[in-house]
């Protein structure tokens, strides 16, 4: 017996001192070819590597286990399947890759602050992913959204003369943006600095229709936009990008990164410029030009921490600079500078269940430029955001929960309002329940608890259910959605050379919203169709009263309905082809007056169509995008009217490849000319002719 037990002993230590390997080959199911440059991670080893031009790969020196692998490729369903080792014999992992126009089995986290499958999300969510994007010529975040999303639009506004945003009849202070699931400061002017963002650091960006402030708390009535940035994944990456246009508009990129067994960095560094144009040049001497000239540049650093298998610590930290030239004889400039980041720690207990504590700042500064005094910066404004927070995901048998608590100041210091420095928080708590009724349907429940320094305690639920019936998806959600009043809301002065004076307001209460929303889509590798509904009740809405003859007020005094349609779609006729559009209608009135809402487009649309080929053994992909705009009308001056009337652009461009490593784009910007000198909507200069080069270097 003790011989036995000491053979036992030995087989055993012996079997677990062995290293084993999983072989495997990437193949399109549609024709068994092999695929290049596919990217296969073994999840629970914490290792990946990319399929060669053969489409074989092969991990090495794995001990005893289950492994999980998920095999991913750009136009492909990513692919999973899980291996047992030692294998039985040493068998070659074939996996058979469908192509697919939406990759379903990705994962999202912003709709419902857990890790779930796009097909599992009972949010209506779109997910950008970049890649494709950066090699067409599209290097800004707002471009990409304006490309991907339908109804959704950047144009200048009125008052500000700065890139703002509208999206489902709500402008841009009604939609919530985030980094990394973090706020974003600098929304003096009712936008946020769109310039901010650059493409080539991010991930992939998830757009969450519909109110959604019992996860994410004020602003999201609208919806919510998450850029995510990109995490190290990869032994080594190096990209560098570069795209060049009329009017000297520069944007040049690069980034780097590694991933060790406890250490992983990523570096990134963009830099924009443009000599800038102007429609209007018999304007008035101090009109600004339609787009100023303006220099700009970001810095990013990302380093994580694995010090145990189960613990992330992540640090990531950005600065931000943008200097806008008046074109005109003005004696200054314009400028804008960022300080953001954040530390977080994450501890996975499995797959599905988590706990993160993070802490975040993002620091926005306005400035003047003295030109006539030695170009010094005089700063007139900066919004600094702080957030704390715990958030945890626990897994049950049949779903998640996922609860959370926050805490939020913010300072502002401004010399257009009362006192010049002003300060408020926040206090949070969600609790939301992600439950899985049967095989074909699910439920989500949320609640949030809020107490605002100003206006105490607030509270939002939301429910969605969701119903899947072979390649068919139907969603239904129902919500409360809040925008807390702002410390420009609440403590502006601005005194307009004596002719009146615009007052902030202590006693305003947030702004709510009603939202319900219905949508279906059927999802099959070819082809894929989707409708969404909605209907949004907005009160209490915040807006200016004439008090007296000189005196406005901020005032809740007003309230909005509003109802709209989206449609997307997508067609794969044959591989190598991809067909595509949406189109968007919204009915946004004024509750009280009846009147439409102001600034916004109720009818915009548009449509693309890319083709792949190959030329002299590598892959060339034509690209056509058209936009079309509906008229959209602005607050009169002087009782003078002011509008935009309908109008379309288009663009096309041509991209040739190079082994996944080198694209070359040439492409056309406003093929038809369009131009409007005196629009808000089109401040396109006319037809330019554009390059952008695209470089990446990747070990595996």
């Amino acid at each position: 017996m003790k011989q036995f037990a000491i053979l036992f002993f030995l087989q055993f230590g012996i079997l677990h001192a062995q290293d084993f390997q999983i072989r495997g080959k990437v193949l399109d199911k549609t024709d068994n070819q092999p695929l290049f440059g596919a990217i296969i991670n073994l999840k629970n080893s914490n290792k990946i590597v990319a399929s060669k031009e053969d489409g074989d790969f092969a991990f090495a020196n794995l001990k005893p286990g289950i492994y999980n692998i998920t095999v991913s490729s750009m136009g492909f369903e990513t692919y999973e399947k899980t291996i047992s080792l030692p294998l039985s014999k040493d068998s070659l992992t074939i996996c058979n890759l469908k192509p697919a126009i939406e990759d379903m089995e990705s994962v999202v986290v912003t709709a419902t602050r857990s890790e779930k499958k796009l097909k599992d999300v009972p949010v209506l969510t779109q997910v950008i992913l970049p890649e494709k994007l950066k090699e067409i010529g599209i290097t800004t975040v707002g471009a990409a959204l304006e490309h991907e999303v339908p109804g959704l639009d950047f144009n200048f506004a009125q008052n500000s003369n700065r890139p703002t945003i509208t999206f489902q009849g709500m402008d841009a202070k009604y939609i919530l943006i985030l980094i990394d699931g973090e706020r974003i400061a600098g929304e003096m002017n009712g936008s946020i600095d769109f310039t901010r963002f650059n493409l080539s650091n991010v991930d992939r960006i998830e757009v969450v229709r519909g109110a959604a402030s019992a996860l994410y708390g004020s602003n999201a009535i609208g919806g919510v936009i998450n850029i995510i940035t990109k995490s190290p994944g990869i032994p080594f990456q190096a990209d560098a990008f570069v795209r060049y246009s009329k009017f000297n508009e520069l944007s040049t990129g690069t980034s780097a990164s590694f991933k060790g067994n406890s250490i992983a960095s990523t570096t990134n560094l963009v830099y924009n410029s443009s000599d800038g144009y102007d429609l209007n040049p018999k304007a008035y001497p101090s009109s600004s030009w339609t787009q100023e000239p303006f220099k700009n540049g970001t810095v990013v650093q990302r380093i994580e921490f694995y010090p145990i298998r189960k613990l992330t610590l992540i640090s990531n930290g950005g600065l931000y600079f943008n200097q806008l030239f008046n074109g005109r004889v003005l004696p200054s400039d314009q400028a804008n500078s960022g300080v953001n980041g954040y530390i977080k720690v994450v501890y996975k207990f499995n797959d599905s269940s988590n706990i993160a504590v993070s802490y975040a700042i993002d620091n926005y500064s306005n400035y003047v430029v003295l030109i006539n005094n030695n170009s010094i910066w005089r700063k007139t404004e900066y919004d600094y955001l702080k957030s704390a927070k715990i958030i945890g995901n626990f897994c049950f048998a049949k779903g998640v929960y996922t609860y959370g608590l926050e805490y939020d100041p913010e300072k502002l210091f401004s010399n257009r309002i009362l006192g010049q420095t002003k300060t408020g928080s926040e206090l949070n708590a969600f609790l939301q329940a992600d439950y899985k009724i049967t095989q074909h349907i699910s439920a989500v429940g949320g609640l949030r608890a809020t107490h605002q320094s100003t206006y105490g305690f607030n509270i939002v639920p939301k429910i969605a259910l969701m119903a899947k019936l072979n390649q068919v998806t139907m969603r239904m959600s129902y919500g409360f959605g809040y925008r807390s009043p702002t410390l420009k809301d609440l403590y502006y002065y601005f005194d307009h050379f004596g002719m009146f004076t615009l007052y902030g307001n202590t006693n305003l209460k947030p702004e709510k919203c009603q939202y319900l929303g219905f949508s279906i889509d059927m999802n099959q590798n070819w082809i894929s169709h989707s409708v969404n509904l909605y209907y949004n009740k907005v009160t209490n809405l915040i807006s200016n009263k004439w008090i007296d003859t000189k005196t406005i007020q901020y005032v809740n005094d007003s309230s909005a309905r509003i109802a709209g349609i989206d449609l997307m779609e997508k067609i794969m006729p044959f591989k190598n082809l991809i067909v595509g559009g949406g189109g968007s209608y919204v009915n946004a009135k004024n509750a009280i007056s009846g009147k439409p809402l102001l600034d916004i487009t109720p009818l915009s649309a548009n449509v693309m169509a890319s083709y792949s080929f190959l030329s002299f053994h590598e892959k060339t992909t034509v690209e056509i995008y058209g936009k079309y705009n509906g008229s959209r009308h602005y607050e009169p001056i002087d009782t003078i009217p002011l509008s935009d009337k309908p109008f379309n652009i288009w663009k096309i461009n041509l991209t040739q490849h190079y082994k996944n490593i080198f694209s070359l784009t040439l492409g056309i910007d406003n093929v038809f000319n369009t131009v409007n000198s005196k629009s808000f909507d089109n401040i396109s200069p006319g037809r330019r002719f554009f390059f952008a080069i695209n470089f990446n270097l990747k070990k595996y």
